[in-house]
């Protein structure tokens, strides 16, 4: 009784130990996370403040003619009567109506330069995770295939980067072949890697799944890895990986 007891202290603290870290973790993410996006949002909004500051500032350009002239002192002349002479008019030629035309042509105005991309915009499409669900999107999955939920807490499958589905209606080449063709439906193009793997590829978006097939109860257990999948099945992961 007494090592029975001391096994399961044992068990417990370690238990106690690894949630701990991983929340750590969790919470260490999320806070970079919220840094990322509030610095970006941060520059964004000063780069905003700086433009419109630019738009409303003015030039003085000094006292308008209202202000010649005041001077009370200035003494007062009187008009001299002048003889006017009707002019003559000039010969007419073509050369005014030239000059008329070029100095009234409107001045083509430059291009308008193209507006720069929003940094924030940028931090928040990198923080944000590509998830399974986005590269896969309108697909039916084939075999009668469902979502496994696992007992252990995986990051990525937290993020949705990382998904599980199994089935017991169809053996391991079946799923394997109507999977692909099922992706290849929804525009991916399906490499094979080995005969139970695939890299199934839309653009800049990629999607690894693998084939694992579960055998029969031993010990209670089908399968260490996947324990919560039931005996006889197929078991299929998938995961987002970066595309070259």
């Amino acid at each position: 009784m007494v090592v029975i007891a001391i096994l399961f202290w044992c068990w417990f603290l370690t238990s106690v130990v690894i949630l701990v870290r991983r929340t750590i973790r969790r919470r260490k993410e999320k806070r970079l996370r919220r840094d990322g996006l509030h610095t970006a949002l941060h520059d964004d909004g000063v780069t905003a403040a700086t433009a419109v500051d630019a738009s409303t500032a003015t030039v003085d350009d000094g006292p308008g003619p209202e202000f010649e002239g005041d001077d009370d002192t200035a003494p007062e002349i009187e008009p001299t009567p002048v003889a006017v002479t009707p002019p003559t008019p000039p010969a007419p030629t073509r050369a005014p109506a030239a000059a008329s035309t070029s100095a009234t042509a409107p001045t083509p105005s430059p291009a308008a330069a193209p507006a720069p991309s929003s940094v924030a915009t940028i931090a928040r499409a990198a923080a944000t995770p590509v998830t399974v669900a986005q590269v896969i999107a309108g697909i039916e999955m084939p075999c009668g295939l469902v979502p496994l939920t696992l007992s252990d807490h995986d990051m990525r499958y937290d993020r949705g980067q990382r998904v599980y589905f199994v089935t017991t209606q169809a053996p391991a080449a079946i799923v394997v072949s109507s999977l692909a063709e099922e992706l290849e439906r929804v525009g991916l193009n399906v490499s094979p890697i080995g005969e139970t793997a695939a890299l199934a590829q839309r653009g800049r978006l990629a999607v690894e799944f693998r084939i694992n097939s579960i055998g029969a109860l031993v010990d209670g257990v089908a399968s260490t890895e996947f324990r919560s999948a039931p005996p006889n099945s197929v078991v299929v992961e998938f995961d987002v990986v970066p595309s070259a």
